[in-house]
């Protein structure tokens, strides 16, 4: 063979791979096209993945954490779960069954419980008697989802396997992304929901075509998880139809039942003292047993009955104490590559119970969003996700932390409670006209949470006013009464001379 023949073939040779790696690059790219990567199989990922491969995605869920079906005494997240009636509705829109089999590992709640100092209860319904919040284990919950997700021939969940990286910068219609274990996958779509540490939020933040805005901030306050036991054959030794509170101002304690007849019970509490609150407890001080017993045995002397010393000291000592933290952002998506669900997005604290509730309505949204626009594009879809989420949670956010000062104070004033009944008896008389805003944000699911935070604000001026009359009126009917009985003695007085004195001086 010639030496000009050989190069020719070894330049033919040259150009036939290139053709053959450029097949492979577009049937790789094509098979993408069909691909959702989720990133998280947390609550809001493992819904999220069963919308989608309802949707005929082939998708694939990537999770850091071990399987948690697979392990015991995993401690981690685990203040229980207040489901309402927009979990209901994001559960219900892939099966109706879902929601049946949801509440056979939940307990309802039908209002809160509330225990005073003073060792004065008081029962506080959260709305009409067919209302209730419902109370779950977030790792039953998100073990269940896992498993309904798994079942779906078109979804594969990775364990111990994460994002680590992905190239937004592709032209193809797909993503480039990268895994812990060195796994390289081509994809539509990535979904975030892989919490507040998001992975997925951090290359949005550092790719600078994102144009990303991003807040994070701590709270003062953190928690720790006590326990409840069961009484004898898993009775509940307190009311299990109520979500029990000990407000004490700058903190308290809350209980939620489980079907295994225990409470999950959660201090909140400042993290570390602090000189302008002198008299707030704090986790940092509670660092002996003694001020431990001490402080629960006197701030919650009940609970402490209840719980017992021995068992009170070993959930002290083996959870962890957490701190709590809310996250906002904007946008929530990157053209049509990537968006954010859930806490990546827009964590939360706990204070209105709505964490879940409104990751979950993210998903569905994110869903009806897709009905509405995927003939559009990918890109309308999480444009149009963004512009409708983004208000709405930002409002639940900042409602969260108001709750947080009516739980802990408000829930035990007598101003708090008759404004409640003044809202509840208007809620009676015009049922269709006036909603108090725990029924609009808990078990109205057609109206947003942006929309029940402003109309709450133009209505409450409203519900201050007669606030202000009744409590002028029942001063005045009060002072009315006293004046009808002392006139009534003045008429036909005693005959002690002290008392006719008394008399003499209110009269005359």
């Amino acid at each position: 063979m010639s030496a000009s023949y050989a190069s020719v073939a070894k330049g033919e040779v040259h150009l036939h791979d290139k053709a053959i790696d450029a097949l492979n690059e577009q049937k790789v790219v094509e098979e993408s096209k069909n691909t959702v990567l989720v990133s998280g199989a947390g609550l809001v990922g493992s819904l999220a993945a069963i919308y989608l491969a309802k949707r005929g995605y082939n998708v694939e869920v990537y999770e850091g954490r071990p399987d948690s079906r697979n392990l015991e005494g995993q401690q981690g997240r685990s203040i229980n779960l207040a489901l309402s009636n927009r979990a209901f509705r994001a559960l219900g829109g892939v099966d109706k069954q879902i929601i049946e089999e949801v509440h056979n590992i939940g307990v309802k709640m039908f209002g809160r419980y509330i225990h005073l100092k003073n060792g004065q209860n008081t029962f506080q319904p959260y709305g009409r008697q067919d209302q209730y919040i419902l109370s779950v284990s977030r790792g039953f919950l998100n073990e269940y989802l896992m498993t309904k997700a798994e079942q779906l021939p078109n979804v594969k969940l990775h364990f111990e396997d994460k994002i680590t990286g992905m190239n937004l910068s592709l032209n193809d219609g797909t993503i480039k992304v990268q895994t812990k274990t060195g796994t390289e996958r081509r994809v539509k779509l990535v979904i975030g929901s892989d919490g507040v540490h998001s992975v997925v939020r951090q290359v949005m933040q550092e790719y600078g075509k994102a144009r990303f805005q991003y807040l994070q901030q701590y709270v003062p306050h953190g928690y720790k998880e006590l326990t409840l036991q069961a009484g004898p054959n898993n009775k509940f030794l307190m009311r299990s139809d109520s979500l029990h509170i000990w407000p004490r101002g700058d903190f308290l304690l809350i209980a939620l039942p489980n079907r295994t007849g225990d409470f999950t019970c959660t201090v909140f509490m400042r993290m570390k003292h602090d000189e302008k609150y002198e008299d707030s407890p704090s986790f940092d001080r509670l660092d002996t047993d003694d001020k431990v017993v001490r402080f629960i045995s006197t701030e919650f002397p009940d609970f402490y009955q209840l719980a017992g010393k021995e068992r009170i000291l070993h959930d002290w000592h083996s959870n962890p104490t957490s701190g709590l933290m809310h996250v906002k952002c904007d946008p929530y998506h990157f053209k049509d590559k990537c968006v954010l669900l859930g806490d990546s997005a827009h964590a939360i604290i706990p204070f209105y119970g709505q964490g879940v509730n409104c990751g979950f309505e993210d998903v569905y949204i994110l869903d009806e969003m897709f009905k509405k626009y995927e003939k559009e594009g990918i890109g309308k879809v999480l444009s149009m996700y963004t512009q409708v989420r983004k208000p709405s949670c930002d409002a639940i956010s900042d409602l969260s932390k108001l709750n947080f000062i009516e739980m802990s104070s408000k829930t035990a004033s007598y101003s708090f409670l008759l404004k409640n009944k003044i809202g509840n008896l208007l809620h009676r008389l015009m049922p269709d006209r006036y909603l108090p805003l725990y029924t609009m944000v808990t078990f109205t699911p057609e109206m947003s949470y942006a929309t029940a935070w402003s109309t709450h604000l133009r209505r409450e001026k409203t519900v201050a006013k007669v606030t202000h009359v009744s409590a002028w009126l029942i001063l005045i009917g009060g002072l009315y009464a006293v004046y009808r009985y002392v006139k009534s003695v003045a008429m036909s007085p005693p005959q002690n001379t002290q008392w006719r004195r008394l008399i003499d001086y209110i009269w005359y």
